[in-house]
């Protein structure tokens, strides 16, 4: 893709009489060019006020708008490729649907401004300034965005592909169905941040405090959430699918209809959670704490549950079928219809348990797993 534009601005350049040279141009003659569809190559707007100006529709190549005042100009639609934005000032500024392809917008302020379905490419964006601006559907690929501020931003739908957000701030966002799949938030700034219907997938968020945060319908799948604190957050029909939980905190968190399959849930503390149908299918759950959780109708089925702690637990309706309960504590839980069918059970403790309520080994289940076909 690269190749292709870089011939396609090399036949421009030729058809337009351009050279790498850059010229100095007029604010005035700028915003002319631009509305007579001009294609711009090596022009210098550096610190040049531009406040308000009409520069929509319009292809920029290597031009310089260092240190310019943009506020409240009109980018809408048009490309820049090679530019330089490093510290000019944005504020307020529309760029929907803009394009910026290797460009350096370093220290460069965007507050308020409108980025709806612009795309940043390969672009440089070190401390940039994108306070509660609306990048709803906007795409980041392979950028550098170290130490920027997205404070209060609008991320519906954006996509951050391959950056790195080293020391970015996001607090308070909104970022429903944005995709941000394999990024590294340890060094992050998220106070606040709503990451409801966020897809998160494939990153990192180790022993972070996410505690009272909402994560609700997001999807974390693989992600390494390793010793974080999601302690009274909001995890309902949250996917955390093969994540890495060792040693996490969910005490007293939301999580009904969450989804654990497959994941690693070792030394974790849960005390007080709510996990209604939760699904723990094939997850580690050693020396995990689910005391006094509310887990009803929740599916343990081939769990690894040695020396789990289920004291005090609700767990009506679960099923464990298959699930290793060697040393786990279940004194005083309610296993009312629980399934222990086929589950290891070799040294469990059942004190002040309604155990007697559960099922056992079902017949009719154990002859369906073991049919096989007649040829």
């Amino acid at each position: 893709m690269a190749m292709e534009e870089e011939a396609i601005f090399k036949r421009m350049r030729e058809q337009f009489g351009f050279h790498d040279r850059p010229r100095r141009m007029t604010p005035a003659e700028l915003v002319r060019r631009v509305a007579d569809g001009d294609f711009l190559s090596t022009i210098d707007c550096a610190a040049t006020d531009l406040r308000g100006a009409a520069l929509t529709g319009c292809i920029f190549e290597k031009t310089s708008f260092r240190n310019a005042n943009l506020r409240g100009a009109d980018l809408r639609e048009s490309v820049f490729t090679h530019c330089d934005f490093s510290g000019a000032d944005l504020t307020g500024a529309r760029a929907d649907l803009a394009v910026f392809q290797n460009t350096d917008l370093t220290d460069a302020r965007l507050p308020q401004a409108k980025l709806d379905f612009a795309k940043f490419l390969e672009c440089t964006a070190r401390r940039i300034d994108l306070t509660a601006v609306d990048l709803t559907g906007a795409l980041a690929y392979q950028c550098a965005l170290q130490e920027a501020c997205l404070d209060d931003a609008d991320l519906e739908r954006a996509i951050f592909q391959e950056s790195d957000l080293a020391g970015v701030r996001l607090a308070r966002i909104r970022c429903p169905q944005a995709l941000m799949n394999g990024l590294d938030f340890t060094q992050s700034v998220l106070d606040g941040a709503d990451f409801r219907q966020a897809i998160l997938m494939n990153s990192c968020f180790a022993g972070m405090n996410l505690g009272g945060m909402a994560f609700a319908q997001a999807q974390l799948n693989g992600t390494d959430l390793q010793g974080v604190d999601f302690s009274n957050a909001d995890l309902t029909q949250t996917s955390f699918v093969q994540c890495r939980m060792d040693g996490a905190c969910l005490e007293r968190a939301r999580a009904p209809l969450a989804l654990f399959i497959e994941a690693r849930l070792p030394n974790a503390r849960m005390g007080g959670a709510v996990l209604r149908q939760a699904s723990f299918q094939k997850a580690d759950l050693s020396a995990a704490d689910l005391s006094a959780v509310d887990a009803t109708a929740s599916v343990f089925q081939k769990a690894l549950c040695r020396n789990t702690g289920f004291r005090s637990a609700q767990l009506t309706d679960c099923d464990f079928a298959h699930a290793d309960l060697s040393g786990a504590d279940f004194t005083n839980a309610r296993l009312l219809r629980a399934k222990l069918h086929r589950c290891v059970r070799e040294q469990t403790i059942w004190t002040g348990s309604d155990v007697q309520a559960a099922f056992g080994d079902d017949p009719v289940r154990t002859a369906g797993e073991e049919w096989q076909p007649p040829f």
